[in-house]
């Protein structure tokens, strides 16, 4: 049974926190992780069926640059997960929480509009503050990656939704990527293990066109990955968010008492 943390925690505290909440939740999740992880592989579908079409054509992967289907798929992919994603959040919150569980598509679909400009907002910034020399990039992706959390459970609009995740994390910006940096040293390790497998499978699936059975392995790689990896990512910005309200009452807390010293 988890229990949510009432106090702020260490880097090694909130990442034992992380792997109990994803291990009270995943099996309650994992359909979701699943329907997440089918709508990113929708494009990469549309790729395989134009690349079986022309196996031989060296030309075919630049045409689906040019194709208006494959990035409409593509967006349709980004979108769709965005909504099986924010309920994934919805209901690890609600386990987290020990609140019931039910009903989180349909509070999602609620959001969807929100969740889907917030995205282009968050990505045209991410993308602006990488031509500027990469860092600000960096830091931007970062200080603004809990808008997905907070969308949801806060019910925020998409500049409330970037704001309130830069305030919570620009403090904790450091502290923030340290636990990152070590999750996705644990995802890396992950996908190397995906890796080793597919490359058994993929002899099996096609064994005389290497670039199909190239996309057909990406493809269940990907699902692999998502299965394994997407509850727990969820389960750590979670966490993460967590932790950060519980330190910026704190800090209030002790604002207020120095102001009525």
């Amino acid at each position: 049974m988890y229990s949510r943390p009432t106090t702020p925690q260490g880097i090694g505290q909130l990442l034992d926190s992380t792997f109990k909440l994803t291990a009270a939740s995943y099996g309650k999740v994992w359909v979701l992780a699943l329907l997440l992880g089918l709508s990113s592989v929708i494009a990469v579908a549309y790729q395989f069926t134009t690349m079986a079409s022309a196996p031989q054509d060296p030309t075919a992967v630049l045409g689906l640059l040019r194709d208006p289907v494959y990035w409409a798929l593509y967006f349709a992919g980004i979108c769709l997960g965005l909504l099986f994603s924010a309920a994934m959040n919805l209901r690890i919150a609600a386990i987290g929480e020990g609140r019931e569980i039910g009903g989180e598509i349909g509070q999602a679909m609620r959001r969807w509009p929100v969740l889907i400009i917030t995205f282009i907002l968050y990505a045209i910034a991410v993308f602006v503050g990488c031509l500027l020399l990469l860092v600000p990039g960096i830091i931007l992706g970062l200080s603004l990656a809990l808008w997905p959390i907070l969308a949801v459970l806060e019910d925020t609009g998409p500049f409330a939704s970037l704001g309130g995740s830069h305030r919570l994390i620009w403090g904790n910006w450091w502290r923030t990527m340290a636990i990152l940096v070590v999750a996705l040293c644990i995802t890396f390790a992950v996908y190397l293990v995906l890796g080793v497998v597919s490359g058994f499978i993929t002899p099996f699936v096609s064994p005389r066109e290497a670039v199909i059975a190239a996309i057909v392995s990406a493809v269940i790689v990907v699902v692999l990955e998502v299965l394994l990896i997407v509850p727990f990512f969820a389960a750590l910005l979670l966490t993460i968010y967590w932790d950060l309200k519980l330190r910026k009452q704190g800090g209030d807390l002790a604002t207020r008492i120095a102001a009525t010293q």
